[in-house]
């Protein structure tokens, strides 16, 4: 059985059968660290960080294979606000691409599909975060939006789709318009109504 150390102290953890893996070891953890509102944040297996040991194989490794599991975890409150910083900080540098790109498209520069790639990607990256935000707001009882993030995925989706329509067309002053008039607008919309203060 090897030694468990959450934040530097020792933990108990019975092995009763002889045949517990790391999965239920972490799984253990994860239920008890919910109730204190922390999370597992890195885990050392004999010295060596496993940032990937929610897959593969190792999370059904078993215990006895191991002398030493050191565990950090980190404050689920704190961590849910510093994604929100990151994702408020995410919109305005995506604006300040599409204003980019907006310049690009129609001056038919050679940094348009440069611009264009960083737009469309960034935004697919916010989704993703926000999304996981969601997750961890729901799971924890965090109140980080004023509006359910998810009545804006659908018409995101659709100005995305029209976009890379526009430009599979060939047609760089409509993808100008649409970025300018239409993406815009509805990512300012959508910043204000979200990521407004809600109230206590």
């Amino acid at each position: 059985m090897p030694e468990v150390l959450i934040d530097g102290k020792r933990l108990d953890f019975e092995d009763t059968e002889g045949d517990s893996t790391l999965g239920d070891l972490l799984r253990a953890v994860e239920s008890e660290l919910k109730a204190i509102r922390r999370f597992i944040a890195d885990i050392r297996l004999d010295g060596q960080s496993s940032g990937d040991w929610r897959t593969g194989g190792r999370f059904r490794s078993p215990l006895y294979g191991f002398s030493e599991i050191s565990i950090e975890t980190g404050s689920v409150d704190a961590a849910a606000l510093e994604g929100l910083d990151t994702v408020t900080e995410y919109f305005k540098v995506i604006k300040g691409e599409i204003s980019a790109c907006v310049r690009d498209s129609r001056l038919g520069g050679p940094g348009a599909d440069k611009s264009f790639n960083t737009v469309f990607e960034g935004l697919v990256e916010i989704v993703k975060t926000i999304e996981a935000l969601a997750g961890c707001a729901d799971a924890f009882e965090i109140k980080l939006f004023s509006e359910n993030p998810e009545n804006f995925y659908l018409p995101l989706l659709k100005n995305l789709e029209a976009l890379k329509d526009a430009r599979t067309a060939g047609d760089p002053v409509l993808v100008a318009d649409m970025l300018e008039y239409e993406l815009t607008p509805f990512l300012n919309g959508m910043e204000s109504r979200i990521f407004r203060c809600p109230e206590a």
